[in-house]
């Protein structure tokens, strides 16, 4: 199963390979871009369809070489190779009879083709580390096993392997140790590198003539050429290429440029670093309209005879393309129409968004997305908000609007948002029947995501509600009955006031009428009775189904990302937790269901059958940024194929609650009766509105810190948005 929405980023620890043929899925639609002279085209070409194993990608010469698992055994290593516009090529297999196993630990192709690898063979049950160095089609040029070198193989294992022109190999581990091996393959010598600095992606590389080793960080890369026959490195340089908005593990990558020097990716784009001129230059940027390449997601970089080759990772990780960039033709193609998305100027939502609109530019001929983000990061969100909000009711802002700040049902009232009902009738999409019935007020839809989640909360089973639902003042009896548990896992009240608002927002503020009410009833007893919660220190030393099944906290909120995700909460909390609806003060059974990503039309746009194009590819589910946050698929065809993933991804299952490894979760026919059944109990809560958030958040807090009584809380909350909603 593939984890679960929480995880926002992943580390790159796989590599794949690409591939141009009739194997090969060749997209039709390339990205283009005019020039002057012609037309720059970026050429992409997925290898397979993501279901096998591919490792060890390389690229030389404009040639993609991996290995991969082939599906009959797993215990043979098989090499490939791809040239543009050929077929994939099997090379050769390692297949060793008198080897009970044999593990590859790194390969690498030098610039004749020649493969270099390191082994690990089992023999007796004893393991042997080997160096072997063959054709491009697989002939033995020689083997020669690490007898010196294989306690450190053994302790510390391979990271990186280069070879120089010479054929030359040096090996670096996991711990910074140099181990470096003479054209013939005999060992030489080994050498700890002096300084291993903390945060920073290291390797080997060949630039120019020689192997270095390198060490990058978010905004430096330091380079230090390696001395083999001296068995050491030279002084290092440092080379500053600043990323913007970058993130800390948003590192910058080396690649071997060889008689061009080395590749440098960023955020950016793609810089090329010359060790004998000291010079660095930007030869791509991302943002291209040719390009449209997510960093993130690069493994290797290359140029052949006509242009650069980018081998890149998918959004879910498991399948690799090729781009080929830069390619000229004489044929004059006008610009695509632009479309202009606006959002706030937050890391986090611009990551997302970049790689959505970086994947509907690639596949688009007509319409290009550009992000336009409002406001200034260091003014936080609600600058972002006010920004965009004043211009789209001045019937100016974007063509396109990032809904997940803003309240779908205030745009709605305001006329900002288009109809979207009758572009999907007119398309044939068809929502699924619960998400369509939740999206729409007043018979118009407004907003459209690329997927959702179920949100749920987990209760003991002895507390759990007579029907299905959960009532507020139920939630303060378990508190009351445990005055030495945590109402939820987390200690802030804010949030648990967030909680049990969630589902209620309808009590305390009406958009159709413009009117608030936070010193009604509802709303003062709610304040009072989070106010009065105990606050207990949280219980480190217990996981998450740990804390509740000993009742450190008595309340936990969950996603449901899918059948699978639904499976492993049963089998992790079903033998003393139930799975129930987020309390209202009615007690009704209802699940908030969220969107990865939310967008509508701005109805003043002059290019809505463009802006609706994008909405289209997005609910198509093809503009998924990863399967963490896609969730549900809003479709009904998409819907049906998420649900049978469970029957096809069944085998392991790490959880993310416990760490423990979970097998077999096969659903039964009640399972899937009863997620239909929490499908017809969504409920869209409207409390996009981050400026209200935001009002209640302050006031309250200060309540909860002894600043303010519950009456004079409520009273400035009331104040406060009632003065908003009335701007």
């Amino acid at each position: 199963m593939k984890k679960i929405i929480f995880v926002l980023s992943l580390a790159i620890l796989i590599l794949a390979g690409c591939a141009k043929s009739q194997e090969s899925k060749k997209e039709s639609n390339d990205a283009v871009a005019a020039t002057k002279e012609g037309t720059a085209v970026t050429e992409k070409t997925d290898l397979g369809d993501g279901t096998e194993e591919i490792r060890n990608v390389q690229l030389r010469n404009g040639i993609c070489y991996f290995t991969r698992k082939e599906k009959d055994d797993t215990e043979r290593i098989v090499f490939y190779r791809q040239k543009e516009a050929e077929s994939v090529e099997k090379l050769f297999e390692i297949e060793d009879k008198n080897t009970e196993k044999c593990y590859l630990l790194k390969s690498f192709v030098d610039q004749e083709n020649q493969w270099y690898f390191i082994l690990v063979k089992l023999v007796d049950g004893e393991k042997e580390f080997w160096l072997e160095k063959r054709t491009a089609d697989g002939a033995i040029i020689y083997q020669k096993q690490a007898d010196s070198f294989a306690q450190i193989l053994e302790e510390k294992s391979v990271k990186d392997l280069a070879v120089d022109l010479e054929g030359k190999v040096v090996a670096l581990t996991y711990e910074g140790v140099l181990l470096f091996w003479s054209k013939n393959g005999e060992e030489l010598k080994s050498y700890k590198i002096k300084e291993i600095r903390e945060e920073i992606q290291d390797g080997l590389g060949v630039m120019e003539d020689s192997i270095f080793y390198y060490s990058a960080g978010t905004q430096e890369i330091y380079f230090a050429r390696i001395d083999i026959d001296r068995a050491e490195t030279e002084s290092e340089k440092k080379v500053l290429v600043e990323q913007k908005n970058a993130q800390k593990y948003e590192k910058l990558k080396f690649y071997s440029g060889y008689e061009d020097g080395c590749y440098i990716v960023s955020r950016e784009g793609l810089w090329n670093y010359t060790e004998k001129e000291e010079k660095l230059e930007c030869v791509l940027e991302w943002s291209q309209e040719d390009i449209s390449i997510d960093q993130e997601n690069i493994v290797q970089v290359g140029k052949d005879q006509e242009g650069f080759v980018v081998l890149a990772l998918d959004e879910e990780l498991k399948n690799c393309s090729r781009f080929d960039i830069g390619k000229q033709t004489g044929e004059e193609k006008e610009h695509r129409i632009e479309i202009t998305l606006g959002c706030i100027n937050s890391p986090l939502l611009l990551d997302n968004m970049n790689r959505i609109v970086k994947a509907y530019n690639r596949q688009s001929t007509e319409y290009y997305v550009r992000i336009v983000p409002y406001g200034k990061q260091e003014e936080g969100i609600i600058s972002g908000t006010d920004e965009l909000t004043l211009a789209l009711v001045k019937g100016e802002g974007t063509d396109l609007i990032d809904m997940t700040m803003f309240s779908r049902e205030s745009f709605l009232s305001k006329g900002i948002l288009e109809d979207l009902k009758p572009y999907l009738d007119r398309d044939g999409v068809s929502l699924i029947a619960p998400i369509e019935k939740i999206l729409e007020t007043d018979g118009k839809i407004g907003v459209l995501g690329n997927g959702f989640y179920i949100q749920a909360v987990l209760i003991p089973k002895e507390y759990s509600a007579q029907g299905p639902g959960l009532s507020i003042d139920q939630c303060f009896e378990m508190a009351a009955e445990n005055p030495q548990s945590n109402l939820i896992m987390q200690t802030d009240k804010t949030i648990a006031l967030k909680l049990l608002m969630n589902t209620d927002m309808q009590n305390y503020v009406n958009y159709d009428t413009g009117s608030c009410d936070f010193t009604g009833e509802k709303f003062m007893k709610l304040l009072e009775a989070v106010n009065n919660l105990q606050s207990r220190k949280s219980r480190e030393d217990l996981n998450e189904a740990e804390g509740l099944y000993q009742k450190a906290y008595l309340m936990k909120q969950v996603s449901i990302a899918g059948m699978l995700n639904y499976l492993e909460l049963k089998e992790i909390f079903g033998s003393f937790a139930e799975i129930t609806g987020y309390p209202n003060w009615d007690g009704e059974e209802k699940y908030p269901v969220r969107f990865s990503e939310l967008y509508g039309i701005n109805s003043k746009s002059n290019q809505k059958e463009g802006a609706w194009d994008f909405l289209k590819f997005i609910v198509s589910g093809e503009g998924k940024t990863s399967s963490q946050l896609y969730g549900f698929p809003v479709t009904e065809e998409k819907f049906e194929e998420k649900l049978d993933e469970a029957q096809e991804e069944n085998d392991k299952l790490i959880s993310y609650y416990t760490g423990e490894t979970l097998t077999d979760l096969v659903p039964s026919q009640e399972d899937k009766a009863e997620l239909e059944r929490m499908l017809e109990h969504l409920y869209l809560n409207d409390d996009g509105d981050n400026e209200i958030a935001e009002i209640i958040s302050q006031e309250a807090t200060a309540v909860f810190e002894g600043d303010k009584t519950v009456s004079e809380g409520a009273a400035l909350i009331q104040n406060r948005v009632n003065i908003y909603m009335n701007e």
